[in-house]
């Protein structure tokens, strides 16, 4: 219920930016926990949603992972509310990106609150 009414909140405040990103293969350099990770080699998509419109009850982030099996049929959709914890956050995020899991994540703050998602986005799609 709550979550409806956040992403009530989110629809109704429409003035939003959307910057969608096809990610080539991750380096296991971007990610310092990263160390038995396997390389993806297909691409991966990242999309970032800024809402303008902001309240105390919004939370940090909504994050929708998607994954796919080998005939790129969805597999599994989950979503998460990051109330507060940015580090957590941007950890899972590199970590389904690292997987070739595509991210999408709605949230009031600037992308560029975002330091270590904006450095991996950049390193990957450079």
């Amino acid at each position: 219920m709550i979550f409806t009414k956040l992403l009530q909140k989110f629809v109704a405040a429409i003035t939003l930016t959307l910057i969608g990103y096809r990610l080539k293969s991750l380096s296991q350099q971007s990610l310092s926990s990263s160390k038995s990770l396997p390389n993806v080699t297909k691409k991966t998509n990242f999309y970032f949603v800024h809402v303008a419109e902001s309240d105390d009850l919004m939370p940090l982030a909504i994050t929708r992972y998607t994954s796919y099996d080998d005939n790129d049929k969805v597999l599994n959709v989950e979503q998460v509310i990051y109330e507060n914890d940015l580090f957590y956050l941007e950890t899972e995020v590199a970590i389904a990106l690292q997987h070739g899991v595509d991210v999408s994540l709605m949230t009031c703050e600037p992308f560029s609150n975002f330091p270590s998602i904006e450095k991996l986005i950049e390193q990957a799609h450079g």
